[in-house]
């Protein structure tokens, strides 16, 4: 199978993996006798994220619940329930250089937003029928911004290291060009670039490289400092994460891992119950993982749970948001395919 640019081969591939997805349960059932533990010298070898020749089909869901007071005051309150499914293929880039490249697209998503006021916001590509009031939903602030990722292909490079030296996506290149129309409200514009930063891309579309140790061989049980890119509900950041590799009780090796956040790099947030961008002062985020890998390495499933504050402003008045933000990938597919570089 040959992907186009536009991702769309990829796009059947997941679609027709999607139905069968949705009857998988996303949390694991750990086994109840504890796995043998692995000898003192024992460690485990990270190969590449993916294996060539193949498409990886995974499943991203995320739970956010958050909380904003303003001087006190419950202002606004919501739960979001965001399902993404992403193809994925791994190449080797020309020239002998020792680079990877990622390409990743999303086939679909679902997207179900419940307010405080009993409102409720649901939205899924599949079910599209062409009528009017779907054209209209899509222009709702809870789904425009997830959306906008939706068959949009993007590139990750990585280094014989494993870091990401690269994001690339001309459909997003334009996108960021196309919300600088001075048509586009000011919350519309910071919502769509919000789900455009490096860090966001690369939690949503590729969300374990954040912590896994690519091309490395790590001693079990043993605690490693891991840089890593991630986003706590489109805040961005750039931190170090420490990762530790065990032996699951199901008998898997399993990558634990957790991080203190604390040094936003976005400097605003887009609230639905406000029309402009609100001012960040600080946030801090406590996270927490683990994902089940295969013996080469790739991951099959997986978690991170983030909890945390941010505090900033609008207007002068201060405002507090609390938020708990849930992640799971799991992979659904792999299906060979015949590269052509």
């Amino acid at each position: 199978m040959k992907m186009t640019s536009n991702g769309m081969t990829m796009s059947r591939l997941s679609t027709r993996c999607a139905l069968a997805a949705l009857l998988l349960v996303i949390p694991f059932v750990h086994a109840a006798a504890q796995a043998p533990a692995p000898k003192d010298d024992a460690r485990f070898n990270f190969g590449p994220p993916l294996r060539s020749e193949n498409v990886f089909v995974y499943k991203y869901t995320e739970r956010v619940t958050e909380r904003h007071e303003m001087d006190g005051q419950m202002v606004d309150s919501s739960q979001r329930l965001l399902t993404y499914y992403i193809s994925q293929r791994q190449v080797q880039s020309r020239g002998g250089t020792g680079l990877l490249l990622i390409e990743a697209n999303i086939d679909s998503m679902e997207i179900d937003v419940r307010k405080m006021d009993g409102s409720k916001t649901y939205f899924h590509t599949q079910r599209l029928t062409g009528a009017q009031e779907e054209l209209e939903l899509i222009r709702n602030r809870e789904v425009f911004g997830p959306s906008t990722l939706v068959n949009r292909m993007v590139t990750f490079t990585l280094s014989p290291y494993g870091e990401v030296v690269k994001v690339e996506s001309p459909s997003l290149k334009q996108a960021r060009q196309d919300v600088n129309d001075p048509g586009i409200d000011d919350f519309t514009r910071a919502r769509i670039l919000e789900v455009m930063t490096d860090e966001y891309l690369t939690a949503v579309y590729f969300p374990w490289r954040n912590v896994a140790p690519l091309f490395r061989k790590v001693p079990y049980d043993k605690d490693i400092p891991v840089p890593f890119l991630t986003a706590f509900n489109r805040i961005s950041y750039r931190d170090t994460a420490t990762v530790r590799v065990v032996n699951g009780p199901d008998g898997a090796p399993h990558l634990t891992y957790f991080a203190t956040l604390d040094r936003p790099l976005t400097k605003s947030v887009t609230i639905a119950a406000f029309d402009e961008p609100v001012k960040i002062d600080n946030a801090r985020v406590s996270l927490s993982g683990d994902l089940k890998l295969d013996d080469d390495g790739v991951v099959l499933s997986g978690w991170t749970t983030m909890n945390g504050t941010t505090n900033g402003k609008r207007q002068g008045v201060p405002i507090k948001s609390t938020i708990a933000h849930e992640v799971y990938v799991q992979q659904i597919a792999v299906t060979p395919f015949t590269s052509s570089n």
